[in-house]
């Protein structure tokens, strides 16, 4: 925290914290014994400083922080930890046990690190795949913005650091790495297909191997923390470095058809098994229309195709990039209430009770300190949302199967609730398939892969604050709608018929913008791709198949396939 007066709000009672209180152990009323007002315990203090901290292997997030433009030194960071996997699948009226697992300041150029060590996190928020949900709150004392993340645990051992990529091989690594927000450095994807952006320098340009990276990251083949953007100047703003809204794509669809090799039933789970074996004569491309009412479907059945006498309606219009004036308005960060955690932590540090060696090695989630009296609750679920999150290009000649096995990974928008009922983007949330939900679908076509998600409302309990969140996953493959087929020529490779099947398992998928509409708010949605989101064309017939990257199209964040 800085050192120079600020005006925090008069919580230093509300605020006050007990050690050893788990997030899990609040009970149904929400609060803690141990937080209620005129419980006891130090004052808040606003004269503490969080420590700053340059990007280290332990950082689970990054990021710069400004005023208009301007970097913004001293402005206070904390990151809250919620339940993961399916301890954030509660039903309504349950409280939500959040965590203090980081804290950080900003340096003189505005950046900031927050470290957490996984091993100091309880059981309840980090999944089985070591997922870590975080709610970011960002604060100059004036103004706080908030962002939702998941830091997911890196598999790739890349090191990131070395000199600054604005001051060039012959400039010392003490070298201004540029203006807030500059990349400080660019970290390949795999063969080359994407650059992400580091913007947090490591000690003395020293490289570190991040323990924590993102689901986008991942799939993109190289493992980088999420890197934010935000400013706390008159329009407020919070985004993520390597996540341009610009470049989000709609989706629209058409009629809802299904696929030939659809059975109804589920592939059980473990690792997906291969796609059967395909007759040597190419099936027509489905045109089927659903043999039972949308409103009463969950899984796609058999249909008789179209008679010829009715003739097949106009296909959906082509996806189109969200564009400048979109991203902005997504950008626009919500101001929120100050959290009384800041005070809180403030004077825990003062009274030694936290110590900010404990905060940079990444340790404060072990001492089990909640945010403070104002437990989230859910407060509305809003069950079976359709999620689009996948475009399937295929042609009669190469029909495609759609893999979502146990741990797919699906990242997908959360919002803040503003003045009118309307919703403000506030980050995302990435959520995994689970076991007894993976699911294949074979013969596709032109068609957009729609499942489903359960969202929820969370009220804090205090200021009324609400935020809408994923909390699970449902039927990853509930049905497909007609898709636009575009033509891709970035660069292509020849399928001859009845060679092998052709999985595209690896970069990452482009972000659907609208791919979930619940309560009012559109979110977008994103899945893959790696082994267990996938695609698998099947050639019967020469094929071309090609991408929307010239690095290749096992590279690119598009595939279609047609005659060759």
């Amino acid at each position: 925290m800085r050192a120079y007066p600020r005006r925090w709000a008069p919580v230093a009672a509300a605020a006050t914290l007990t050690a050893g209180v788990p997030a899990a152990a609040v009970p149904a009323g929400g609060v803690p014994a141990a937080a209620l007002p005129g419980a006891g315990g130090p004052a808040a203090a606003d004269d503490v400083v969080f420590p700053t901290s340059e990007m280290t292997g332990l950082s689970a997030v990054s990021g710069v922080v400004t005023r208009d433009g301007a970097a913004l030194p001293g402005a206070d960071v904390l990151a809250v930890a919620y339940p993961a996997g399916d301890a954030l699948d509660l039903p309504e009226g349950r409280a939500v046990g959040t965590l203090v697992a980081g804290a950080a300041s900003t340096d003189r150029l505005g950046r900031f690190s927050v470290n957490i060590d996984p091993a100091a996190l309880p059981a309840p928020y980090t999944s089985e795949r070591g997922q870590l949900n975080l709610e970011v709150a960002i604060s100059d004392g004036d103004r706080e913005v908030r962002w939702m993340t998941t830091a997911v645990r890196s598999s790739h051992a890349r090191p990131i650091g070395g000199t600054p990529a604005r001051c060039g091989a012959a400039v010392g690594r003490s070298c201004d790495p540029g203006d807030p927000g500059d990349p400080v450095y660019v970290v390949s994807g795999a063969g080359g297909s994407e650059r992400l952006v580091v913007v947090v320098p490591t000690a003395e340009g020293r490289p570190v191997v991040p323990v924590w990276s993102t689901a986008s990251s991942e799939a993109a083949g190289v493992s980088v923390p999420r890197q934010l953007r935000v400013d706390l100047g008159a329009d407020p703003t919070a985004a993520d470095a390597n996540d341009d809204p610009a470049a989000w794509v709609s989706a629209p669809a058409g009629e809802e058809v299904t696929p030939e090799g659809e059975a109804g039933g589920r592939t059980p789970p473990g690792p997906p098994s291969p796609p059967p074996s395909r007759p040597s004569s190419a099936p027509p491309e489905p045109t089927s229309t659903p043999s039972r009412p949308a409103s009463t479907s969950t899984r796609p059945t058999s249909a008789p195709s179209r008679p010829l006498s009715v003739p097949s309606p106009p296909p959906p219009a082509p996806s189109r990039p969200f564009g400048a004036a979109a991203a902005r308005e997504i950008g626009r960060a919500l101001v929120t209430p100050r959290a009384p955690a800041f005070p809180a932590i403030a004077a825990a540090l003062k009274d030694g009770a936290v110590t900010a060696a404990q905060i940079s090695a990444g340790r404060l989630a072990a001492a089990r300190r909640s945010p403070g009296p104002c437990i989230p609750r859910v407060v509305k679920r809003h069950n079976g949302r359709e999620e689009t999150y996948m475009g399937v290009y295929a042609w009669p000649g190469a029909l495609a199967t759609v893999t979502q096995a146990n741990g797919a990974d699906h990242t997908l928008s959360t919002g803040a609730a503003r003045a009118g009922g309307r919703w403000s983007s506030n980050g995302s949330l990435t959520l995994s398939v689970r076991a007894g939900d993976s699911h294949t679908a074979s013969r596709v076509a032109d068609a957009w892969a729609i499942g489903t998600v359960n969202y929820g409302v969370l009220a804090n309990g205090c200021d009324g604050r609400r935020n809408l969140v994923p909390l699970s996953l449902g039927d990853p493959i509930k049905r497909f709608a007609r898709a636009y087929h575009p033509s891709l020529k970035a660069q292509c490779i020849t399928l001859y018929g009845h060679s092998s099947v052709w999985d595209k398992d690896q970069a990452r998928n482009v972000v659907i913008g609208g791919g979930v509409s619940v309560a009012g708010f559109t979110a977008s949605a994103q899945s893959g791709y790696d082994v267990r989101s996938k695609l698998s064309f099947r050639p019967t017939k020469l094929t071309r198949l090609c991408g929307n990257r010239g690095a290749g199209v096992w590279l690119s964040s598009i595939v279609e396939a047609h005659k060759g």
